[in-house]
């Protein structure tokens, strides 16, 4: 597995991490898919600095150590009683027990941080992130961070949000950009600078979603975060286009976190360069007491590698 040198940085703040705190406890919420994601943790499950705990039922972690095959050792395992003829209602509550034991876990310090398979039901997730906060003085929005490498770009994107909301609000918007923010500063960006994307950079009123980010930036650097908004998506990360079209921000072309109008648009960008642009891409969800890795179907390897890294970040958090 290679990895794209953007991510250098964060493999030697994760290392730091691992070495000052000793074996990490990863809770992993175990599904039918789950191989790639496992293999890509396999480095860091045998140098010990990742002690994996696989929670599911009795047929799904059957099959996974099956697949294992010599590692299944090296994982600890929670096993629930399978339901005979599970039907979809039935995998739903499946699910919604196992978080239950992984919340519980949680709190009682048997883990560090959660693992989840790309495939968790989508209806799962708020509920996995309710209660919100976390071990900061101030609480974060729950949101999906994808964190994105492109071989030939000159630095990581920040992408939000692109697993929860599928329509924010100005409000939710502001707090997802914070999220975001808090994300960046733990992977060593110590000044990120955040594009609210629209379609046009001008705020027109017959464009509402225009003047929603022109707002929504208002508010961030009235909270002292460099923002700017509207902004195209070429605007946002083209040095050439904010020359070309003379834009005076100092974020255009120099983007590092990009928030989306919608779900739409955010996971629109993530899954466009993944597919077209080979990028390498983690993604953590954000909002929750414990740092939860949550790569993506189609990430493979490098994606539950990364999405763990990005994750142990979290338990040596900067101030917000």
């Amino acid at each position: 597995m290679k990895l794209n040198t953007h991510f250098d940085p964060i493999i030697e703040l994760a290392k730091s991490v691992y070495k000052s705190r000793g074996t990490v406890k990863l809770g992993i919420m175990a599904t039918e898919s789950d191989l790639p994601q496992l293999k890509g943790i396999s480095d860091l499950v045998n140098k010990n600095w990742i002690k994996p705990i696989l929670y599911g039922n009795e047929s799904v972690v059957r099959m996974i150590k099956q697949q294992l095959g010599g590692e299944e050792a090296k994982y600890e395992y929670r096993i629930s009683p399978d339901t005979p003829q599970m039907s979809e209602m039935d995998a739903y509550f499946d699910q919604l027990q196992t978080v239950s034991a992984l919340t519980i876990a949680q709190q009682q310090g048997e883990i560090d941080m959660l693992l989840l398979g790309w495939s968790v039901r989508e209806a799962i997730l708020p509920l996995l992130l309710k209660p919100g906060g976390n071990k900061q003085k101030k609480s974060l929005t729950p949101a999906g961070v994808s964190v994105i490498s492109i071989p030939k770009y000159e630095r990581l994107l920040f992408v939000a949000d692109t697993r929860l909301h599928p329509e924010p609000t100005i409000e939710e918007r502001v707090e997802i950009s914070k999220s975001a923010v808090y994300l960046a500063k733990c992977c060593g960006v110590a000044s990120p600078k955040v594009a609210l994307l629209a379609a046009v950079e001008v705020p027109t009123p017959g464009i509402p979603v225009t003047v929603e980010c022109e707002k929504v930036a208002e508010i961030l650097t009235e909270q002292g975060i460099e923002a700017a908004g509207p902004l195209s998506m070429d605007l946002a990360v083209s040095a050439y286009a904010a020359e070309k079209k003379k834009a005076k921000s100092p974020v255009a072309g120099h983007a590092d976190i990009l928030v989306g109008s919608t779900l739409t648009v955010s996971k629109g960008i993530y899954q466009a360069t993944s597919a077209w642009c080979d990028a390498q891409v983690g993604t953590v969800l954000l909002g929750r007491e414990f740092p939860i890795a949550a790569p993506g179907k189609l990430d493979g390897e490098a994606g539950g590698y990364l999405s763990v890294l990005l994750a142990t970040l979290q338990l040596n958090p900067p101030e917000l």
